[in-house]
């Protein structure tokens, strides 16, 4: 009986031993799968920090750049405020600008202007063309007509009137030298599309272009000034006393060192003419009277006539004056020879 239980026991104990080593066996397996699960953990967990650390920095770094980018976007608004107040007060400076240079401009243009109305004022007393609108208007002829109808009467050939106008000149106006006159010499720019006087120099000539009144008044002048009486009063007979209309050319004459002189050169049929020079002391005369003359002949002994008294003609100017507004065409410029074939054709 003894020996039946202590075999029992026997298997009993070696079945606990063979269970308690397969439970070891089984245990110890899981032992090592979760030491090995525990090891992977353990590694993901350091991979996890890790990638942890990096997000957390690249957290920072963004943060960062974005508290720096949020600074700058305050700044440029209000850069951009301020230059938008900028632009505000600029556009309103140019305005005013605009507003500052369009009345410049047009105090500039009218300051030109009345410094080109005052070059051709005084132009108007120094320079003889310029001067014709001044000197040769109706108004101012009708002024010698008290002494025209007094020496001429109602003389009916022209060139007999003219002789008697010249005679008289020569007779009662006295040759006198002008004083110096100034002039102003423009420098002319291109102002906005406009033709405006920068500046001027002041020149002066001697040359003072008087009034036929003025001539008669003190009965003295140079050339131009007894040439310019000289027209208005042949113009007055023409027009006044004899009501036609003759031909007749108020001639500046430039001499060869740069002086200048005047006469009237009233042109003939057939290729002739008929000097008056008051102030020369020169008139194209037959017999002691007026006449016309072959312009050729004529012309050449008018030459030699100012050559002997040591001044050489260089070229001579035709002017065609209107006398009623003083306007005024030049009809010829050129030398002796030039001057003979326009009144030969």
């Amino acid at each position: 009986m003894n020996s039946k239980i202590d075999s029992k026991i026997a298997f009993l104990i070696i079945g606990l031993v063979a269970g308690a080593a397969v439970g070891y066996v089984a245990f110890n397996n899981q032992i090592v799968d979760l030491q090995s699960k525990l090891a992977n953990s353990q590694v993901q967990y350091v991979t996890l920090y890790s990638q942890y650390q990096l997000l957390t920095s690249q957290k920072t770094e963004l943060q960062a750049n974005y508290d720096n980018l949020s600074k700058q976007k305050n700044e440029l608004e209000s850069k951009y405020l301020q230059l938008q107040n900028d632009y505000a007060q600029i556009r309103a400076y140019s305005q005013i600008i605009a507003t500052n240079f369009a009345r410049a401009r047009a105090n500039f243009t009218r300051l030109s202007d009345n410094v080109t109305t005052l070059q051709n004022t005084l132009d108007s007393y120094c320079f003889l063309p310029d001067s014709f609108t001044r000197t040769l208007n109706d108004n101012e002829v009708q002024k010698v007509g008290d002494i025209v109808k007094k020496i001429v009467g109602n003389e009916p050939n022209n060139l007999s009137a003219y002789d008697v106008i010249n005679t008289y000149i020569v007779g009662h106006v006295i040759n006198t030298n002008d004083v110096l006159f100034p002039y102003i010499q423009p420098y002319v720019i291109d102002f906005n599309g406009t033709k405006v006087i920068a500046s001027f120099k002041i020149a002066q000539r001697e040359e003072y272009i008087r009034t036929p009144e003025f001539t008669l008044k003190y009965m003295e002048g140079d050339s131009e000034c007894q040439t310019v009486l000289e027209y208005a009063m042949m113009k007055y007979y023409d027009r006044y006393i004899r009501s036609v209309q003759n031909d007749a050319y108020l001639t500046s004459i430039s001499f060869s060192d740069g002086t200048m002189h005047s006469a009237v050169f009233i042109p003939g049929q057939n290729g002739q003419i008929c000097i008056f020079d008051p102030a020369g002391r020169y008139e194209t005369m037959d017999y002691g009277m007026a006449t016309y003359k072959i312009a050729s002949a004529e012309l050449g002994a008018y030459w030699n006539y100012w050559d002997s008294h040591g001044q050489e003609i260089k070229n001579f100017t035709l002017y065609k004056v209107n006398t009623i507004d003083g306007s005024s065409i030049k009809v010829f410029e050129g030398s002796l020879s030039s001057i003979i074939a326009f009144f030969s054709s």
